[in-house]
């Protein structure tokens, strides 16, 4: 069997590479990325992507030319953008083949395959890794034909997406917990839980609801873990409803977001499915992996097609 470690030095990867992740220091950070790969005798083709629009179209080109190798080096956007990229490719998805420098703004997705938390990678860090058939989801906004957003951790719905919209529009950098943190604090304030239904196979809630995290992943917000019992394998997501909450007990509240012991309030409800509808009378965001959905009602579904990643956590196969 080829271990993880043989697999990579036996390819050429094309690296996407986010220079904005870096801040000031893009030309030193590239470079030690650049020596780094070099140690650990890894091939590969670098391209430099700035917008989300280029990151999809060059991984649409790349995957269109045959190659099928990718090492992502930014946070959960620009994973999510080169995601879109291959699966709008037209491609057979499970010949493609990624794996994560985990930096810039928001790692949460490399949480749950325990990534090393900086770029030094040693060769004993494969030890124990595997690439994995990893699940996809697609977000689609009902009565839009042509609206596909596919992910791999979490897509969230009314107060959560409102906070991603609202960090957004601000343009503040979603590169800390504490940025995440004030922007709950803030639309806290004014939000008020909407009338919604949220349907699947399993059960129907209608109800006024405070939040819902559709997981595939398990982190968000920069290390709270809203979904602790997903699992990227199992061919279901893992869904997270807060119904109607009061603004008090939100705040005394956010630490057990952390520890995933949140669960445990009365408010909240828990159930895994493969396909569910969100829907209601009073417009809402929703959004995945910090990249903000149009308002509208959703439908969410486990894509039929996987793809192959690279996971350090020894109980994923």
């Amino acid at each position: 069997m080829v271990t993880a470690s043989e697999f990579i030095r036996t390819q050429t990867w094309e690296v996407i590479f986010n220079p904005n992740a870096f801040g000031n220091r893009k030309e030193e950070k590239w470079g030690l990325i650049k020596a780094q790969l070099s140690q650990l005798s890894v091939l590969f083709s670098a391209h430099h992507v700035e917008s989300s629009t280029i990151c999809q179209s060059l991984l649409q080109r790349l995957c269109n030319d045959g190659k099928r190798h990718f090492l992502i080096v930014g946070g959960d956007g620009t994973l999510n953008d080169c995601l879109n990229g291959i699966f709008s490719s037209g491609i057979p998805t499970s010949e493609a083949f990624l794996w994560v420098v985990p930096i810039g703004t928001g790692n949460d997705w490399s949480r749950t395959h325990f990534y090393p938390e900086d770029f030094a990678y040693e060769l004993s860090d494969f030890k124990h890794a595997n690439f994995i058939s990893h699940d996809v989801g697609v977000v689609k906004i009902i009565g839009e034909k042509n609206f596909n957003r596919y992910f791999l951790n979490i897509a969230g719905f009314c107060f959560d997406g409102a906070v991603i919209e609202n960090i957004a529009r601000k343009k503040n950098s979603f590169n800390s917990s504490l940025v995440y943190l004030l922007g709950v604090l803030k639309v806290l304030l004014s939000y008020r839980p909407k009338k919604t239904v949220i349907t699947s196979k399993e059960q129907t809630i209608n109800d006024k609801i405070f939040t819902i995290a559709v997981g595939i992943g398990r982190y968000n917000g920069n290390g709270m873990k809203q979904v602790p019992n997903a699992d990227p394998q199992d061919g279901l997501f893992d869904v997270v409803v807060i119904r109607k909450i009061s603004k008090l007990k939100v705040i005394r509240n956010i630490k057990k977001l952390y520890s995933g012991t949140h669960t445990k309030l009365k408010e909240v409800t828990q159930f895994r499915t493969n396909e569910l509808t969100i829907t209601s009378n009073s417009p809402f965001f929703g959004e995945v992996e910090g990249e903000v959905l149009k308002q509208g009602d959703y439908k969410i579904e486990n894509a039929p097609d996987k793809i192959n990643i690279l996971s350090f956590n020894p109980h994923f196969k």
